[in-house]
């Protein structure tokens, strides 16, 4: 939370000035989280800490996933997101609110990285990973 915290207070203010402007119209700074049952427990124990870090809720980066970002203002969001293949019947990914009842997708990080190389790469017998569904 640190690191996130750390380059959520300047990162936004750094790239706007290398790329020669004096602000953003709008920012969103986004912790995505894996849905898995050791990333649930963690926010589950410390859920004020989440919390406090994400407090906008989820709308920025609902509206990024689709397609239709921020037109205006800067949030802090966290979201917990399934990596692996989509299925028609499951969220890709949820806000903190649904994290707080919602069953692990994966054990661990481990799990999602064997649920994504059994899936093999993006365009091969149908798309898959983070981009496929949106």
């Amino acid at each position: 939370m640190g690191s996130f915290n750390a380059k959520r207070a300047y990162l936004g203010r750094a790239l706007a000035s290398r790329l020669g402007l004096t602000t953003w119209r709008t920012e969103t700074h986004v912790l995505v989280v894996a849905w898995t049952d050791e990333a649930l427990h963690a926010i589950r124990i410390h859920e004020e800490t989440f919390r406090s870090t994400g407090p906008d809720g989820a709308a920025g980066f609902a509206g990024w996933w689709s397609g239709t970002p921020p037109r205006t203002g800067s949030r802090s969001e966290i979201v917990v997101i399934d990596p692996a293949p989509a299925t028609n019947r499951r969220a890709r990914w949820i806000d903190l609110d649904g994290a707080m009842r919602a069953r692990p997708r994966h054990r661990d990080y481990r799990a999602v990285v064997d649920a994504l190389r059994a899936a093999g790469p993006p365009g091969r017998s149908g798309q898959s990973g983070i981009g496929a569904c949106r």
